[in-house]
């Protein structure tokens, strides 16, 4: 048996006597990780899926070259392996990451805030505050300053990403326009009616 690998799945592949191809869903891939296909390794569409790899000498020449039998259980594991050890790098990368941001966003909150009884609202002024309490939790936020407008702050998960947005009790001009709702942190879909700063 040979073995194919595609974006879902790794297919066995194996040639009849009169030409014709037989493949099997060997292994399937879910969230980063390549799993065994177990009791049911038919493929429903065996023909639709030889087409799209390019008919039967497309298929053929697509098949890893070394890997057989013997060793794709070791090949998949490797894969495991090497899918793991880049999740963990990426989640070290990802917190160092957020840690500098929120090291950042403290220090120009200070530099801000920090000695100011009331500070002026403007696109600067609330830019360095949303992304300042967007580093944290809201049930821990500090006391929020005072402005020279009134305003109110939330926090949201747009599905799974944190972000803070700011209603203003009166608009200020912002890129040409006058603008009370701003955010920062959500991923495009999500609170459309706040600008993003």
């Amino acid at each position: 048996m040979k073995y194919i690998q595609t974006n879902k799945h790794i297919f066995g592949i194996t040639q009849n006597p009169d030409g014709t191809l037989a493949i099997t869903r060997e292994y399937t891939k879910i969230a980063g990780g390549i799993f065994d296909a177990n009791s049911d390794k038919s493929e429903p569409n065996p023909g639709s899926v030889i087409f799209q790899l390019g008919g039967v000498m497309g298929t053929l020449e697509r098949c890893m070259q070394d890997i057989d039998e013997t060793n794709i259980a070791e090949y998949v594991e490797q894969m495991n392996k090497k899918k793991r050890e880049q999740n963990e790098k990426s989640k070290v990368i990802e917190a160092t990451r957020r840690e500098n941001e929120r090291v950042r966003a403290a220090k120009e909150y200070e530099e801000v805030f920090g000695w100011r009884k009331v500070v002026e609202s403007n696109k600067y002024t609330i830019r360095i505050l949303l992304h300042y309490l967007n580093t944290i939790n809201w049930g821990v936020w500090p006391e929020l300053p005072c402005m020279t407008i009134g305003y109110t702050c939330n926090q949201y998960d747009c599905d799974g990403t944190q972000a803070t947005a700011i209603k203003l009790d009166r608009p200020i001009e912002y890129a040409g326009e006058m603008v009370s709702m701003f955010q920062t942190g959500a991923p495009h879909g999500h609170l459309m009616k706040y600008y993003r700063i």
